[in-house]
């Protein structure tokens, strides 16, 4: 019995194939910090994650010998940066408008001291929505930015 659908192989080849082209270094060692627990919420997990900026205090991540990092920006409807669709800050958030993406935009590519900068990646729910409080807070037509 095959266990592997032929369409999930060619899926499978087609992801590998398209991420390779976005490879920047020749290997990644990356972490994924997702949007619903402790990781970037504040600029206190973003310095124990990346490092503090104008220090040569590395991070958990350049302490593993990373060189990339995959942030969540988005989760239900709402982002952890000024959005100019018109999206909600996330919950969670400290203070409540925190812009936990150029935060850890900025540790990330900090090199005081002799850190390595790492790459950093945006990952985000395109399209999950619901009639829930955080998508009626939606402002129509976003604000002019």
């Amino acid at each position: 019995m095959n266990l592997i659908h032929p369409k999930t192989t060619i899926l499978a080849a087609f992801l590998l194939f398209w991420f390779n082209g976005l490879t920047w270094a020749d290997e990644w060692r990356a972490f994924w910090v997702d949007a619903w627990g402790p990781g970037h919420l504040r600029q206190s997990e973003v310095d124990t994650l990346l490092g503090v900026p104008g220090t040569s205090k590395a991070g958990r991540i350049r302490d593993a010998n990373c060189n990339a990092v995959f942030v969540q920006v988005r989760r239900n409807c709402d982002a952890c940066y000024p959005s100019s669709m018109g999206e909600p800050y996330m919950s969670g958030l400290t203070p409540a408008n925190f812009n936990a993406l150029q935060a850890v935009i900025n540790a990330a590519h900090d090199t005081t001291g002799g850190k390595k900068r790492i790459e950093v990646h945006c990952w985000m729910v395109a399209f999950r929505t619901s009639g829930g409080a955080v998508y009626k807070r939606h402002i129509d037509p976003p604000p002019a930015v």
